[in-house]
């Protein structure tokens, strides 16, 4: 399915949004020097300081959950962080000749409402590090697969700092599966 340049524009400001909130309100999660107390071990210090992605993820999918609920055509969608089931089925997903279950990190979905068209709106993949080829392959897979055919996909690196989110947007034009970065300003 291909967006309308509406819909283009509407997910860009969505996303937009959601990060100017992220940052703006939970810079602190960005951060990984904590203050430990002298006895504890440079490995302890080193485990408790690298805040998990998916932290970051909850609060990312917050503020898009309270984006969407204010725009009529997207309020009935949900928005779920590292979502495994397919109706009451995994959630699997063919790349190439492989069949791999999957949990990605983001979604905007209807969970089991078929009328609700597009179905399957944003999938996310998002990384504190560099997004590998397997990410990428994992979204162009979600857009590409007859069982989602999302809309839209998304390559997150929140790469360490506010200042350092680096986001690709991907979906299907008249050439096949496009991709655009993202300005976070």
């Amino acid at each position: 399915m291909l967006p309308t340049p509406e819909q283009i524009s509407q997910v860009k400001a969505i996303l937009q949004s959601a990060f100017r909130q992220l940052v703006l309100n939970d810079k602190e999660i960005f951060s990984t020097d904590l203050k430990q107390e002298p006895i504890v071990s440079n490995i302890e210090q080193d485990l408790n300081r690298k805040l998990h992605e998916i932290t970051i993820n909850h609060r990312l999918a917050y503020y898009i959950e309270n984006i969407i609920k204010e725009i009529a055509e997207l309020k009935e969608y949900n928005v779920d962080i590292e979502y495994n089931r397919f109706y009451n089925g995994r959630k699997e997903l063919n790349i190439g000749a492989q069949v791999i279950i999957a949990r990605p990190d983001i979604i905007i979905h209807s969970r089991t409402n078929q009328a609700i068209h597009p179905q399957h709106y944003l999938v996310i993949e998002a990384k504190k590090a560099a997004i590998t080829q397997d990410d990428i392959d994992k979204i162009k897979g979600f857009i590409s697969d007859n069982n989602y055919n999302y809309l839209f996909g998304l390559t997150i690196s929140y790469n360490g700092t506010e200042k350092t989110i680096i986001c690709t947007l991907y979906y299907f034009n008249r050439n096949g599966i496009i991709w655009e970065n993202l300005s976070i300003s």
